[in-house]
C-alpha cells in the first residue's frame, strides 16, 4: 500500500461546516474550547456544550474513548491538533469497538470570530476492509493453506526465539513432531482427494487439543510440529497420548480401520541448537514409527 498524504491544515470554503452531513465537525478556539458542533459531531461525542468544553485528553477520557492510529497506536489530541500526523487516518476507539475518520485541521470563522475546524468523516467500511485484507495477508504468510495451522517457517521462527527466551530466562519447553501413520497408502488406496480430508480432519482435531499458548504448526506433508512453553517432557507425552488416543477412536466414511498418528518429544536443552533440537524430535519419532507405530516416544529427563 502506498504511504499515506500526510493531512494539513487548509482554509476552509466560505460554507457552512456545520451542516456538512455525514461528517463531524467541531469549532474551537485558539484555547481550543470548543465553539459550536454539528450534529454529527453531537451524535459521536454525546452533547457538547458550547464554551464549556475544551479538546484535551479528560474530555475524551470521560467519553471513554482513545484515540489511536490505524494499527491501534494511542494518539493524543495535540498530535491531532497539531495538523502534523503523517496519517490522514485515526481511530475512536471504546472498548473492542472503533470508528474510524478521516481528519483535516481547517482555518474557519465562528461569528465573524476566527476558529479552527477539526473535520472528521466517517471511513469506518473503508477501514475494516483495509484491516481485513491486512490480516489476510498476514494469514497468507504464516499460515499453512491446506490446513490453517502455522507454516513450517513460522514455526521455525517461533522456535527460534523460544530457544532463545528459553537461554535468558531458563523456561523450559517441549517440542513434538507428529506423523500420519500408513499417510501414503491412505493416499494410493482412496485418492489423494480423500487423503486431503484426512489431512485437513486431523489438523483440526490437533488445532483444538492443545493449549492457547502453545503452537500447532504443519510441518510438511503428513507431520506437524507443536511447540509448548512452560512444559516438561512428561506432562507433553500425556497431552500427545491424549489425542493419539482421541485421533484413534476416529470414524472414517471409506475407512474400516482406524487412522493412527506417531509422535516424538524432547524437551529443550541448553547446550543444543535449533537445528539439533529438531534433529532429536525427528529421532523419537522414528522410534516410535519403528516400534509398531500408534504410540509416543520421549525421554522422561
Amino acid at each position: 500500500m502506498n504511504q499515506p498524504i500526510p493531512a494539513t491544515r487548509v482554509t476552509a470554503p466560505k460554507t457552512n461546516l456545520l451542516v456538512t452531513e455525514p461528517t463531524a465537525v467541531l469549532l474551537f478556539d485558539a484555547q481550543h474550547t470548543i465553539v459550536d458542533a454539528n450534529e454529527k459531531a453531537r451524535q459521536w461525542f454525546g452533547q457538547i456544550q458550547a464554551q464549556q468544553t475544551s479538546l484535551e485528553e479528560a474530555w475524551l477520557a470521560k467519553l471513554g474513548l482513545q484515540l489511536v492510529d490505524r494499527h491501534f497506536h494511542h494518539l493524543t489530541l495535540s498530535d491531532l491538533l497539531s495538523g502534523q500526523l503523517p496519517d490522514p487516518y485515526i481511530g475512536l476507539s471504546a472498548g473492542n469497538q472503533t470508528r474510524w475518520a478521516q481528519w483535516h485541521v481547517l482555518t474557519s470563522q465562528h461569528r465573524q470570530q476566527p476558529c479552527q475546524a477539526l473535520v472528521l468523516t466517517d471511513v469506518s467500511d473503508l477501514m475494516q476492509s483495509f484491516h481485513a485484507l491486512q490480516q489476510h495477508a498476514e494469514d497468507a504468510d504464516t499460515r499453512d493453506f491446506a490446513t490453517g495451522l502455522y507454516n513450517r517457517r513460522y514455526a521455525l521462527e517461533r522456535l527460534t526465539q523460544m530457544h532463545l527466551q528459553a537461554k535468558r530466562y531458563q523456561s523450559p519447553f517441549a517440542i513434538a513432531l507428529i506423523d500420519i501413520d500408513h499417510f501414503k497408502r491412505i493416499n494410493d488406496t482412496f485418492g489423494h482427494a480423500y487423503g486431503d480430508e484426512v489431512l485437513e480432519r486431523l489438523a483440526n482435531v490437533i488445532g483444538k487439543s492443545f493449549r492457547e499458548t502453545d503452537l500447532c504448526a504443519r510441518f510438511g506433508g503428513e507431520e506437524f510440529l507443536i511447540l509448548m512453553p512452560e512444559t516438561e517432557t512428561g506432562a507433553a507425552i500425556l497431552s500427545l497420548d491424549r489425542l493419539r488416543q482421541q485421533i484413534s477412536e476416529l470414524k472414517w466414511t471409506q475407512m474400516q480401520r482406524p487412522v493412527t498418528i506417531s509422535s516424538g518429544v524432547v524437551r529443550w536443552q541448553m547446550n543444543k541448537s535449533v537445528e539439533q533440537l529438531i534433529f532429536l524430535v525427528d529421532q523419537r519419532l522414528g522410534t516410535a514409527k519403528k516400534a509398531g507405530r500408534n504410540q509416543v516416544c520421549g525421554d522422561l529427563l
